[in-house]
């Protein structure tokens, strides 16, 4: 039942949302196009709820969209130096994101969910970790408020799972004001590694089912 309100007001605070940020994403516009060339605004195919897959928005914040992800630590570091100048101020406060916003309107995303990866990563998962593709993808989530780009990319999807698996308004309001202190204070400061003997139990049970097939 949850899932369903969840949605229908995920699409009413987006709509609101995104009227009182239009000034606010005009003005990141137009600091875009001035600090570096090329587009705004750009879209890149990420993976939804039940694997269905959906053109993500996002501000850009690199001189080039076109970069290689280490798979064990797929978050951009605010060091990298294909970062712009802009793009370091907009990633910091998390205005890079803002704009999915339209994702939401469209239907696609959630304020609250695991953060949708590149489409190439899902071959690669095991049974337990699509789990997260139960809900849809959140502008945040658990593994956002847990250390996100600072954990292993097993980790986000063990916190992505637990989210998926455990959802409730109650949870989705801790996230959201837990969010709050992150982009304040930083990632560094809610570091919350997993235990790796979970991962252990959790490929230990998968490989057990596989051989019962």
């Amino acid at each position: 039942m949850y899932k369903y309100i969840k949605s229908i007001l995920d699409i009413i605070f987006a709509l609101i949302g995104f009227i009182l940020l239009s000034p606010v994403f005009l003005i990141v516009v137009i600091a875009i196009r001035i600090d570096s060339p090329g587009n705004a605004i750009f879209r890149q195919e990420r993976t939804g709820k039940n694997g269905k897959s959906f053109m993500m928005y996002k501000f850009r914040s690199m001189l080039s969209t076109e970069v290689e992800f280490d798979k064990e630590h797929p978050v951009i570091n605010d060091d990298n130096i294909n970062l712009t100048k802009v793009g370091r101020f907009i990633r910091k406060v998390k205005l890079d994101e803002a704009i999915q916003l339209l994702n939401i309107i469209r239907g696609e995303m959630s304020f609250i969910g695991p953060r949708p990866l590149k489409i190439e990563y899902l071959a690669e998962y095991r049974d337990w970790e699509k789990m997260k593709l139960m809900v849809k993808p959140g502008l945040g989530g658990l593994a956002q408020i847990k250390g996100n780009g600072h954990l292993e990319i097993w980790e986000r999807n063990y916190y992505d799972m637990k989210y998926a698996s455990e959802m409730s308004f109650f949870k989705d309001i801790i996230i959201f004001f837990k969010t709050i202190m992150v982009v304040l204070k930083g990632e560094e400061a809610y570091i919350e590694h997993v235990d790796k003997e979970i991962l252990t139990i959790l490929n230990g049970k998968e490989e057990k089912s596989e051989d019962h097939l």
